[in-house]
């Protein structure tokens, strides 16, 4: 009896990691060849004050060159990414003027259908986490909501030639379209490993 109910059981795990299983969309999403120009990130520079220990004493303000940045109408938004001692957004305005728009290890930045979408995250030890951002103007100054988290931290990113956005992480691959929805995707015969649909946190109401 014993043996009948376990062969049961295990039919029963089969089918319903079976049935959680989707097939994912297969779409073309190959990488497009783009040019990093190192000498605008280095006059896009801006200083923080270190709240970490590390390379610099706590307190002591450094100069950081952002690793992404995105030109805007007449200002720069532009991020960085210093591993476990953070990282931050941050707008130049076109006098100059820089303002923090949120802290976080900035992975992208995108200009959109859906707006200004931002990649960041973090992968420390064993854990790892991101999220994806939409910044909007309200009144010349810029602010932020969470548009999804991601079910780890982004590791690579793209825009595609219909205008939307790939994002890769250690499980796979998904696109983000241009009406805003989040789905996974089967790109470059990558898969994920986990089964759970996203949540979206916010729903773009064009």
């Amino acid at each position: 009896m014993k043996y009948t109910f376990n062969i049961w059981f295990a039919i029963l795990i089969i089918y319903c990691s079976s049935a959680n299983a989707l097939p994912f969309e297969k779409i073309d999403c190959l990488k497009p060849k783009y040019l990093h120009n190192d000498i605008v990130l280095e006059d896009l520079h801006y200083t923080i004050v270190s709240k970490e220990y590390g390379k610099e004493e706590k307190g002591e303000e450094i100069r950081v060159v952002p690793t992404v940045a995105l030109k805007w109408k007449d200002r720069w938004i532009v991020g960085s990414d210093r591993g476990e001692f953070g990282g931050e957004l941050v707008d130049i305005g076109p006098n100059g003027k820089k303002v923090k728009i949120l802290s976080d290890n900035i992975k992208g930045i995108y200009n959109l259908d859906v707006g200004i979408v931002v990649l960041a995250g973090l992968s420390h030890l064993v854990s790892s986490s991101g999220r994806m951002y939409i910044v909007s103007e309200n009144d010349s100054k810029l602010t932020f909501r969470i548009l999804f988290e991601l079910d780890s931290v982004p590791v690579s990113s793209w825009t595609t030639n219909s205008g939307e956005l790939i994002v890769n992480t250690s499980y796979g691959s998904t696109v983000l379209s241009k009406n805003g929805e989040l789905r996974r995707i089967n790109c470059n015969g990558m898969k994920y490993s986990k089964q759970e649909l996203y949540s979206p946190l916010y729903t773009y109401i064009k």
